[in-house]
């Protein structure tokens, strides 16, 4: 029996089940399947455990379910179903002023649609009004509207227009010159009326003329009438006409040193003149002319004259002549070299010596016999050069205030060197050496020393005839190092025999 019933439990709520999902969009007033009894309401007796019987042997009724083996569910409350949850899908159908509209849900647990419907609304679909009485500037209007969906009608109030019927414009204040018009406009409909000003003609003078003529140096005027009102008048000045000059005539002529005067006369006006000063000639002064020539005692004169006017003459005095100042320059022999013993020192000067010129050398003026003069050349004698210590001296040449500077060095005289053993004692190249260097064997080398000791001996008596040359004493050096070096190379080889 308990299997019987299980298995017509399952049937229905496949049927229940089937017919949920295929349920049509009209809403339903129950909610998801009960989880408990399964859209039935009822479960079996817990007291009887579905038997109907609390004692099977006896046949007695279960007092809980009066035999029936069933009792209410407690999860639905015996309904079968308990509470959707839905969820708003969205409007599925507009409403309007002329059908209903529609909502669609759908339940979050079991999936179950559900549609809910939508009030008509006022929402009418007006179509283009029909005007049914046209707005004036003195009445409103009506315009009446059909709705397309619904036939509704509705009307509306057209506002006064603003557009009057206005006529022309009719003058109420003519306008002049300097004062503004005014004008109205009348509506036909309604009779509003409107106004606006009339601009100032403003004054439309004409060309002018002239009512009093201008002079040199004072205006005229000239008057100008109103082309609209010939009672309006202005007037205008007219520039003085200024003086208008001739080129002039003179009328006193300038001099040496009087101004002379040029008269200037209007063409505008005779009777107006001006004058105008004519600079005076200034003196126009010819070339100097000596008329008395000067001398180293007394002035002379010269004279010039105007070009202008003869009789202005200007003199004047010329100085007594002077001797001309000597000046004393030196172009050659400025900074030079001399041996003591050797020739005199000249110096050159630019033009000739002047008078009363005087040497000096490093302070101490020379007598006349210590130098001469030669026309522009001044010679210091070596007579008193062979005074002089070496080294370097300075000269002054002079003459009144004017003077040159210059400066010489001096040197000292060489002196010839001497040999270490008389000319006598030389040998020839062939000699034996003495006893202490009989050791020695001949050799090309000391062929060399031996003629160099030759050449030492000589060398005295050649240096004694070369010191009257200048050059002389460069031989005398180069002789008594080639002596010293043949000496030197003589005693190596003696040395290297004796060893």
């Amino acid at each position: 029996m308990k299997t019987t019933m299980k298995a017509i439990s399952l049937i229905v709520l496949l049927i229940v089940i089937i017919s949920i999902q295929t349920v049509s969009a009209e809403p339903k007033s129950y909610g998801c399947i009960c989880p408990t009894c399964y859209v039935f309401g009822t479960v079996n007796c817990e007291h009887c455990n579905g038997t109907g019987y609390f004692d099977l042997k006896s046949h007695t009724k279960c007092s809980s379910c009066k035999g029936t083996g069933k009792q209410k569910c407690k999860t639905c409350n015996g309904e079968g179903y308990v509470n959707h949850s839905w969820v708003y899908l969205g409007i599925t159908k507009e409403a309007t002023c002329s059908h209903i509209g529609e909502k669609k849900y759908k339940c979050s647990n079991c999936q179950h649609f559900a549609t809910e419907s939508i009030p008509k609304n006022d929402n009418h679909n007006w179509i283009s009004g029909n005007v049914v009485k046209a707005a004036t500037c003195r009445e409103e209007g009506v315009m009446t509207y059909t709705c397309a969906d619904c036939g509704a009608t509705k009307t509306e109030t057209i506002a006064k227009t603003n557009s009057h019927t206005y006529g022309a414009w009719t003058a109420v204040r003519d306008a002049t010159c300097t004062q503004i018009g005014a004008e109205k406009n009348v509506c036909s409909v309604c009779g509003h009326e409107e106004t606006r000003e009339i601009p100032a003609l403003g004054h439309k003078w004409d060309s002018g003329k002239e009512t009093l003529a201008p002079t040199c140096e004072t205006s005229g005027k000239k008057t100008f009438t109103c082309l609209n009102d010939a009672s309006h008048t202005k007037e205008e000045a007219i520039p003085a006409l200024g003086h208008k000059w001739d080129g002039g005539k003179k009328t006193l002529a300038p001099t040496c040193e009087a101004a002379g005067k040029k008269t200037f006369t209007c063409l505008n006006d005779a009777s107006h003149t001006r004058e105008e000063a004519i600079p005076a000639l200034g003196h126009d002064w010819g070339r100097w002319t000596q008329t008395k020539a000067p001398t180293e005692t007394e002035t002379g004169e010269e004279q010039r004259v105007c070009k202008n006017d003869a009789s202005h003459v200007q003199t004047r005095v010329v100085p007594v002549l002077t001797p001309e100042a000597p000046n004393v320059r030196i172009t050659e022999g400025k900074d030079v070299t001399i041996e003591q013993g050797g020739d005199d020192l000249s110096f050159v000067l630019e033009g000739d010596a002047p008078d009363g010129l005087a040497v000096t050398v490093d302070g101490k003026e020379l007598g006349a016999d210590e130098y001469e003069i030669d026309g522009s050349k001044v010679v210091v004698k070596a007579a008193y050069l062979g005074t002089l210590d070496a080294g370097k001296h300075s000269v002054v040449i002079s003459a009144g205030e004017s003077k040159a500077e210059a400066s010489f060095d001096l040197t000292a005289k060489p002196t010839a060197p001497q040999s270490s053993e008389p000319a006598e004692t030389s040998a020839p190249a062939s000699s034996e050496p003495d006893a202490s260097e009989s050791a020695a064997p001949e050799s090309s080398a000391e062929g060399s020393s031996a003629s160099a000791a030759a050449h030492s001996a000589s060398a005295p008596q050649s240096s004694e005839q070369a010191a009257q040359d200048n050059g002389a004493w460069v031989w005398i050096i180069v002789g008594a190092a080639a002596v010293i070096a043949a000496a030197a190379a003589a005693f190596v080889i003696i040395k290297k025999k004796r060893s």
